[in-house]
């Protein structure tokens, strides 16, 4: 039986630029995370708000508007990426009723909710 509130939790995750921010660089703010969602929440939703990557592209530091960036071992920024997902989704899942994840692309700015 999972432990669940009454209350909602939503989890704003904002330019967060990996690549750029390691896993490592948020591993405090992931731990206290963690904490507050294992209190229980009748829905969990996360928001991912733009730059989840500081490059746009794989193979080269830029935007997709060719904008030259300090470079980022993106390799690395999908493990970090992944890793800080890894943590919080099953967590979330487990400890509330329902959880939502709403991811906003740019340039466009398109919303994908699921």
């Amino acid at each position: 039986m999972k432990k669940s509130g009454d209350r909602n939790l939503v989890i704003p995750l904002p330019d967060l630029h990996f690549g750029w921010t390691t896993f490592a660089d948020l591993k405090d703010m992931v731990s206290q995370l963690r904490e507050i969602i294992m209190d229980g929440y009748n829905e969990i939703v996360i928001e991912q708000l733009g730059d989840l990557f500081h490059s746009d592209q794989i193979h080269v530091t830029q935007t997709v508007r060719g904008t030259q960036l300090d470079h980022s071992n993106m390799r690395q920024a999908f493990h970090d990426a992944v890793k800080l997902f890894d943590q919080i989704i099953p967590l979330a899942i487990e400890y509330s009723n329902h959880v939502s994840m709403t991811a906003i692309w740019q340039p466009t700015g398109a919303v994908h909710t699921c």
